[in-house]
C-alpha cells in the first residue's frame, strides 16, 4: 500500500509541477506572446502571500477569542485574505506593468500566478513526500508516517484533479480583472475577490466532510469560470 501511495504522490506531485509549464508554452505558442507576463504572475502571486503572517495572527486569535466560530471564521477569513490580496496584485500588474491589456497577455499572466502556486506551494511537497514514500520511509517521524499510509491511494490524484481546476480559475480570474480595465469599472475587482474568497470558503466548509464534494465546488467555478475566458478569447479574435 505504501509504495502504490508513494507513486500516487509521485507522479501527482510531478506533473503538478509540470503542467504549469506546459500550460505557459501552449499558450505562447497559440497566441505568441511574452514569458515576461507569465514570470509577472509568478512574482506577484509570491507578493501576495505577504497576507501569511497576519493569516496567522487572525487563526490564533479566532481560537483565543471566538471559540464557537472557530470553523467558520477560520475558513473564512484566510478565503477572503487570498480573494483580496491575490485579485489586487493581479489589477495591480495590470496597471503598472501589462501595458498591453490583451486577453492573451493577461492569459500568460494567469498561467503564472497560478502555476507558482502549483509549483512551489503544492507540486514540490507532494512530489517530495512521493520521494520518500518510496526510497526512505524512515525519515519521516513515525507520528507523521502513519498519517500518511493512512490516507487512500487516490488522494494525491484528486489533489493533482483541483490543480487543473484551479489552474482554470486563476486563468478566468485574471481575465476578469481586466474586465476593470477595458470597461473602465473597478467592479469586476470586486467580482474576482468575491468569486476567489467563494471558491476557497467553500471548498474548505466542504472538505472536512466530503473531499469529492469539495472538488466538485471547485470544479463547477473551473467550468464557469473557463468558458467565460473562452468567451473573451473568441470575442477578441473578432
Amino acid at each position: 500500500m505504501s509504495t502504490l501511495l508513494g507513486f500516487s504522490y509521485l507522479i501527482s506531485g510531478l506533473v503538478e509541477m509540470i503542467l504549469p509549464v506546459v500550460l505557459g508554452l501552449y499558450i505562447k505558442k497559440r497566441f505568441n506572446v511574452s514569458w515576461n507576463y507569465y514570470i509577472l504572475g509568478c512574482g506577484m502571486f509570491m507578493l501576495s502571500l505577504i497576507r501569511m503572517p497576519f493569516n496567522t495572527f487572525i487563526h490564533s486569535s479566532i481560537g483565543l477569542y471566538f471559540p464557537v466560530y472557530e470553523y467558520i471564521l477560520t475558513a473564512f477569513i484566510p478565503s477572503l485574505t487570498a480573494g483580496i490580496f491575490e485579485e489586487s496584485a493581479r489589477y495591480l500588474a495590470f496597471k503598472y506593468w501589462i501595458k498591453d491589456r490583451t486577453t492573451e497577455n493577461v492569459l500568460m499572466y494567469g498561467a503564472g500566478h497560478g502555476g507558482i502556486e502549483s509549483i512551489l506551494l503544492v507540486g514540490l511537497n507532494v512530489f517530495a513526500v512521493g520521494i520518500l514514500l518510496l526510497f526512505n520511509p524512515a525519515s519521516i517521524p513515525a507520528e507523521q508516517l502513519s498519517l500518511i499510509v493512512d490516507i487512500p491511494v487516490y488522494m494525491p490524484l484528486l489533489g493533482l484533479y483541483e490543480r487543473v481546476m484551479t489552474l482554470i480559475i486563476h486563468v478566468g480570474l485574471s481575465v476578469v480583472v481586466l474586465q476593470a480595465y477595458l470597461k473602465n469599472s473597478k467592479r469586476y475587482l470586486g467580482y474576482a475577490i468575491l468569486i476567489h474568497t467563494a471558491v476557497n470558503f467553500t471548498a474548505v466548509l466542504l472538505v472536512k466532510f466530503n473531499p469529492i464534494l469539495a472538488e466538485l465546488s471547485i470544479t463547477v467555478f473551473a467550468v464557469i469560470l473557463g468558458k467565460y475566458t473562452f468567451d473573451r478569447i473568441r470575442a477578441s479574435a473578432l
